[in-house]
Formats: C-alpha cells, sequence, structure tokens
C-alpha cells in the first residue's frame, strides 16, 4: 500500500505482512530553478494530472484565489472538450493540454512554474480513496526544487502526512481566502525559498 492509512486497513482485514511503500518516482535530470530575486512578484502555479469533474470545485477555488493574489493557475489534463470548457470558463485556470512524457512536463515546469499544487477533493462522497490513496505527483514533484503547495482535508491520507511533516506551505481547508494567503505568503522569496528547501 502507497499510505499508512491504507496498511491499516488491509492489517485490520487479516493482511499480516504489510509494508507502506511511496509510490516511486520516475525523477528529473534538469537543474531546478533559482531562487526568486524580488518579493511580491506574481507566481506561477501549476497542477498535473488525471483529474475529472468531482475535482472542478477545488480546482477552480484554487484559480480565484491564484487570480486574487495576481497570479497565475496553470492545470495539465486531458480532458474533454465540454469539460475543459467548464474548468476555464471563468478565466480563473490556464488549461494545457497533458504532455506526451514526464520529461517534458518537468522541462515545462521548470521554465515557467514557481509554485507546485497537489490537491484532493474536498467531497469524500464522491472521492472516498481521499481518505487511503497517496499522491504520486508529490513524491514526482519533490525532484523539480520547487516548493510543493498542499491543499487537502485534515482526515486526508495527504493532510495527515502534511500535518506530521509540519508543511509550510499546506491549506488544510477549500476555502478561497486560506489558499490566497498562501499564495501570497509564497510570494515572499525567504518564506519561498524554506518551502523549496522543504520539498
Amino acid at each position: 500500500p502507497v499510505s499508512d492509512q491504507l496498511k491499516v486497513l488491509l492489517i485490520e482485514r487479516g493482511v499480516s505482512h504489510v509494508t507502506r511503500l511511496y509510490p516511486i518516482p520516475e525523477g528529473c535530470t534538469k537543474s531546478s530553478v533559482p531562487c526568486r530575486t524580488e518579493n511580491d512578484q506574481p507566481l506561477n502555479l501549476l497542477t498535473a494530472g488525471v483529474i475529472g469533474s468531482v475535482h472542478f470545485d477545488i480546482l477552480i477555488t484554487i484559480g480565484r484565489a491564484s487570480n486574487n493574489a495576481g497570479s497565475r493557475f496553470f492545470c495539465v489534463a486531458d480532458l474533454p472538450l465540454h469539460l475543459r470548457s467548464e474548468l476555464t470558463k471563468d478565466s480563473y485556470i490556464t488549461y494545457q493540454q497533458r504532455f506526451q512524457t514526464t520529461a517534458q512536463l518537468f522541462g515545462f515546469i521548470i521554465e515557467n512554474i514557481d509554485v507546485l499544487v497537489i490537491f484532493y477533493s474536498f467531497d469524500f462522497k464522491q472521492e472516498l480513496r481521499l481518505l487511503t490513496s497517496f499522491p504520486s505527483k508529490l513524491v514526482e514533484y519533490s525532484h523539480l526544487g520547487l516548493p510543493l503547495m498542499i491543499v487537502a482535508p485534515p482526515q486526508s491520507s495527504l493532510g495527515k502526512w502534511a500535518l506530521q511533516n509540519s508543511w509550510l506551505s499546506y491549506v488544510d481547508a477549500d476555502s478561497q481566502t486560506a489558499i490566497e494567503k498562501k499564495i501570497n505568503q509564497l510570494k515572499d522569496k525567504d518564506y519561498w525559498e524554506s518551502c523549496r528547501q522543504q520539498s
């Protein structure tokens, strides 16, 4: 299993030999971006991966918060046209078609992005897996030398991990105000650097 929560669930169901193993990353050989040189610059934030309409509420909230903070939120995914237009209808999110390879995605990130976003839905009924899964993108993104902003419920496996690790750029609510506040914090170069060092 990829999380301690799933390990516990398996043990409760009678599986006696269980070891948690976080997802294994592909890794990145390119150099990370240098520290930004000025405070209060607009940030480019990005999330990438498999998303569906269950994620739209939190993605749009992150997009609005980014916009209010004078920043830009990229969403890299492979969505059908009707869902793509639904996600981007208010222009808070910049949609980017999925790249052919992880290396191409990493190249785009290193050239354009300041903060990577890892999120979970706050809708437990629609996405029960958030209680036991662990995002491979967190492990993958950690190779890029950028701050990782986590937005997830505190009851989720990811939220619990962020709390256990005192994650500096963790937001535990689907609140536009709280997310906007974190983005504005990340505009401070010392805070940005502390978050980068943590990742």
